[in-house]
């Protein structure tokens, strides 16, 4: 058995409170990976054959001290570090090191509009808004942003989001839709990628029906922002989520099924890496299987099991 992808969620701990939010954001426990565990479960996943390495929450990786050593080792084994991250704490030098290591990021931004991204996270003031000009073109966004573009992340385009070393991740809600057609319009001029989730379950139980589009809203959203960004962006946005047949664990070492789901087929301390992702995926085949391909010519954004049971919780 050959995985692609690692995940790995580094700490519970947070800097935001964003009403979207599903993770169980918090203080990091007695029972938190080691950077030598670390080490341990990156190994047996290059030896599975992982070309990549995704280092998401619970939490904010940046407030993890184990970051950029954890980087460092997966950039020794040849494989591709990719950080999921809010943003809110990267300055210039942080963003030159992390350029400098070749870690590729992707950056929770929800609108370009402040007040907006202020309510989306829960936090007044969450950045600080610069001017950015390019190609004679000029924006306000958020300073890490800015720093992140001066630092190289901004690529040519080259048409395939998903090789992109910066990418934009934003999560459609009906507080930031007409937002997210402006910031379409933001990626593709200045050639970085742009990827919309829909709502997987807030933890916060009343913003779960007050968030959520409604397919019809969603899909009138898929054809604006496919309309800015074209047939390749459509392509992207159908592709199915890495981790229904690749493993990822959490910052306690358990194998999980999804980022919405804590069920666990056990713990990295207990069993190989091989030994729990060969466990897990036979029972989530057998339980709910693989997401189907979407006919590309249906409407709307990614689905997976996950997703569609939460639409139906919400419906």
């Amino acid at each position: 058995m050959r995985i692609k992808t690692l995940g790995i969620f580094l700490t519970k701990k947070c800097n935001f409170d964003c009403l979207y939010c599903c993770a169980d954001t918090g203080r990091d426990g007695g029972d938190k990976l080691t950077s030598g565990e670390l080490e341990n479960v990156i190994n047996q996943a290059a030896s599975l054959g992982a070309k990549a390495v995704c280092i998401a929450g619970e939490g904010e990786p940046l407030l993890d001290e184990n970051l950029f050593s954890v980087c460092e080792h997966i950039r020794s084994l040849h494989m591709m570090p990719r950080v999921v991250t809010n943003m809110a704490l990267i300055d210039y030098a942080t963003a030159s090191r992390l350029r400098s290591l070749g870690v590729a990021l992707v950056c929770k931004l929800n609108s370009l509009q402040p007040a907006t991204v202020d309510l989306l996270v829960g936090k007044k003031n969450s950045y600080v808004w610069r001017q950015y000009s390019y190609r004679g073109r000029q924006w306000m966004i958020p300073q890490p942003l800015k720093f992140l573009l001066e630092a190289g992340y901004q690529q040519p385009y080259q048409n395939i989001p998903s090789r992109r070393m910066l990418v934009l991740q934003s999560v459609a809600t009906r507080y930031n839709t007409q937002d997210l057609v402006e910031l379409a319009r933001f990626t593709r001029a200045v050639s970085v990628g742009l990827d919309i989730e829909t709502l997987l379950l807030p933890k916060k139980e009343e913003y779960r029906t007050q968030l959520s589009l409604n397919r019809e809203e969603e899909i009138k959203l898929y054809r604006e922002v496919s309309a800015v960004l074209g047939v390749r962006y459509r392509l992207w946005s159908k592709c199915r989520c890495v981790f229904e047949e690749n493993p990822f664990i959490d910052s306690q070492g358990n194998i999980r099924y999804c980022f919405g789901w804590e069920k666990s087929a056990g713990n990295i301390r207990e069993k190989t890496l091989w030994g729990l992702h060969k466990e897990q995926l036979s029972i989530k085949k057998k339980s709910s299987g693989i997401s189907p391909i979407i006919n590309l010519r249906q409407h709307g954004f990614r689905q997976c099991r996950t997703r569609i049971a939460i639409n139906k919780t919400l419906s």
